[in-house]
């Protein structure tokens, strides 16, 4: 038999949850950029070496790019942050009806169904962990997605490494 809660006790319970949650940073895989510092060769795609009229960084001819290094292109990295629960030991995990053998390096994150696509987007997962220390971690399985079927927030627990 079906409970069936008021709509009023999810409310209460998604508000509870956010007092627990972290800002991380997501880190998606580089993306080339053209460069702007120089001329680009057709064939190939890299750096003719000439300076391009109007560039940040001007240089002599048939010198390298000082930006690019004569590749033509720059590698952007792109970040975005994100609200997640953050559970750094396994006592303190949420079931997710499976038994988990993991590594001491692992944490579990609980994130918002809404971020799914940025969650399995990202390559790495940048926490703070006290003060300027940064740690970088890497998906290690596949998300799970949590939450009751009446609860118009889901969620989703993802297992990461550290790299």
């Amino acid at each position: 038999m079906a409970i069936n809660l008021p709509p009023t006790a999810f409310s209460k319970f998604n508000e509870a949850i956010k007092l627990f949650e972290k800002t991380a940073t997501l880190v998606y895989p580089e993306k080339k950029e053209r460069c702007g510092n120089c001329i680009t060769n057709t064939m190939g795609g890299r750096s003719s070496n000439f300076y391009r009229t109007g560039g940040p960084t001007p240089f002599d001819r048939g010198s390298i790019c000082p930006l690019c290094n004569g590749e033509g292109f720059k590698l952007i990295d792109a970040k975005e942050s994100v609200q997640l629960r953050i559970y750094h030991r396994k006592r303190d995990w949420v079931d997710v009806g499976i038994q988990v053998d993991t590594p001491n390096n692992v944490i579990q994150t609980v994130g918002y169904m809404s971020d799914y696509t940025k969650l399995t987007k990202a390559k790495e997962l940048l926490v703070d962990i006290g003060g300027y220390n940064q740690v970088r971690y890497k998906r290690l399985a596949e998300p799970f997605v949590q939450g009751f079927k009446q609860n118009p927030v889901q969620y989703v627990v993802i297992f990461w490494e550290t790299v």
